[in-house]
């Protein structure tokens, strides 16, 4: 019941934080977060944002 209670959560917080839920392998999810890096890398250095 506390899994069931869990996903539900997940879901309606991925609802609300506008996150689409993906399935697939895992080697899958890696690839779309390198990519996410490499896209808010680029991102970051062009907005000359640096860590204080």
């Amino acid at each position: 019941m506390r899994d069931a209670r869990s996903l539900k959560e997940m879901h309606e917080r991925s609802r609300t934080d506008r996150v689409a839920p993906t399935g697939g392998a895992l080697e899958q999810v890696f690839e779309q977060i390198r990519k996410e890096i490499e896209r808010w890398r680029k991102v970051v250095a062009q907005a000359g944002i640096r860590i204080e």
